[in-house]
């Protein structure tokens, strides 16, 4: 089944990801579905945290707290790159979402061996909601649930990420090596040589004309102002 292009025009980021393939339209509605994600995660990881009694530990605050945040600090960027510059970098894309997916992953993973009838280490059940046996978080089950669900919801939306990109990616690849077209009809894409013929592939710049660069940073330059005086 042929998957149509997003329909908000606006939200279909970078033209040259689209013009490869439909699904990629739909690149930056995730990166700001994520985006939405990692502030709920860190709301409830604020929560989780103040549930606690015993002495904060790096472990602790890393899941529910250090994550999301990282992850925040990484999808501002790439909203940015998507929506405003719309020249985003598919191989740094698929390489940071990967990394992304499998520290949710982990993180999830971890929390649900921990929280298991016999976990292999009697230290990961401060990692559980407290009961009887436990010393976690005063947090309801449910609550507990959410945040693992998040985490999974947020390991597949990177995973989807590092696909497109990646898709992306070795598109650019083929187009280059038989000089194929990116935006239009004279948007050759092309590579430069520093040094002794050493080829630098710099995907952001490399498939624009000089004209096609200037006007990119001159409407990023505007919306940037737009948005500082709002």
């Amino acid at each position: 089944m042929k998957i149509p292009p997003q329909p908000i025009a606006a939200l279909r980021g970078d033209p040259r990801w689209t013009r490869i393939s439909p699904f990629a339209s739909y690149a930056p509605v995730i990166t700001l579905s994520l985006t939405a994600l990692c502030v709920i995660q860190i709301c409830l990881g604020a929560v989780w945290l103040s549930r606690l009694d015993s002495d904060l530990q790096f472990v602790l605050v890393l899941q529910p707290l250090v994550l999301p945040c990282l992850s925040l600090f990484n999808t501002i960027p790439s909203l940015h790159l998507h929506l405003y510059s719309r020249t985003n970098n598919p191989l740094l894309a698929s390489i940071f979402s990967a990394i992304y997916a499998l520290l949710y992953l982990a993180s999830a993973l971890l929390d649900l061996i921990a929280c298991s009838p016999s976990p292999p280490l009697s230290s990961l059940r401060s990692e559980c909601p407290r009961n009887g046996a436990t010393k976690g978080p005063d947090v309801s089950q449910d609550f507990w649930n959410a945040n693992i669900g998040l985490w999974f919801v947020s390991f597949v939306g990177y995973v989807l990420l590092a696909c497109i990109g990646w898709v992306v990616y070795r598109a650019f690849r083929r187009l280059e090596r038989v000089g194929g077209v990116a935006e239009r009809d004279d948007g050759v894409i092309r590579t430069r040589g520093i040094g002794e013929g050493r080829r630098v592939r710099d995907w952001e710049e490399e498939m624009l004309t000089e004209e096609q660069r200037e006007a990119r940073i001159k409407e990023a330059e505007e919306r940037w102002r737009r948005v500082a005086g709002l």
